[in-house]
């Protein structure tokens, strides 16, 4: 069986993904703190919600990047296979479907076209491209996602007048923290609610951790170094 090389496919106009718009979900049954509590869950947990998980993929598919949660979901199917031959046909849709969207390195390619050879091939081999396009969700996409016009407008569908009134004492309440980001950007200022998020992100990461110091570097490096384009003031 032979794969046509990544880089070319690209290009391939019958290699492309039908990119259908995925319906945004139902508000039915959905209170707001469900949904607002998406804003500090991870990941995994939002993908777990139904609705979370659609919407989330919803975000995906206006920012081009919706194979990769596909992938994500279809590896999950993979990974139960028996039979050699749904396991090549699962391969060969690989490379036609996913391969030329998805951003993987070298080496997680090589580990796929190298069982791809193979009389029975192994969805272990699979695990670096899971492993690479998991992070990829989880600390790009995922983040953007909490930040965008599709789910702030999804909160505004559900959100009780309650949770309005709050917005004139606390910016913390999310929707009315979007609106005021919209405030500082106009007067060249985001930066310092930039700053104040990921303060906020750094206090709950795990105490003492690598990714907690790491953090800390990296809000140093860029709202605290004098001179810097994210400087607070």
């Amino acid at each position: 069986m032979e794969y046509c090389d990544t880089a070319a496919s690209i290009f391939d106009f019958n290699s492309k993904v039908n990119r259908h718009a995925p319906e945004l979900p139902s508000t039915d049954g959905i209170e707001y703190p469900r949904a607002a509590a998406w804003a500090s869950e991870s990941l995994n947990n939002v993908l777990k919600d139904e609705k979370g998980r659609q919407l989330f993929r919803v975000f995906l598919h206006d920012s081009l990047a919706e194979e990769n949660l596909s992938f994500i979901e279809s590896y999950e199917k993979f990974k139960h296979m028996t039979s050699p031959a749904d396991k090549k046909q699962y391969i060969q849709e690989f490379f036609e479907k996913y391969s030329p969207y998805v951003n993987l390195s070298s080496v997680a390619l090589q580990k796929i076209k190298e069982t791809a050879a193979e009389d029975d091939p192994n969805p272990t081999a699979f695990l670096p491209a899971v492993k690479e396009v998991n992070r990829l969700l989880e600390n790009d996409q995922f983040p953007r996602f909490k930040r965008s016009d599709v789910y702030i407008n999804f909160l505004e569908k559900v959100m009780p007048r309650s949770y309005a009134d709050k917005w004139a004492t606390s910016f913390e309440a999310l929707v009315g923290r979007y609106y005021f980001r919209y405030f500082l950007r106009n007067i060249h200022a985001e930066e310092n609610l930039r700053f104040w998020e990921a303060v906020i992100e750094y206090k709950q990461t795990k105490n003492k951790s690598t990714a907690m110091l790491n953090m800390g570097r990296n809000i140093q490096k860029q709202y605290l170094v004098e001179g810097t384009t994210n400087e607070v003031c």
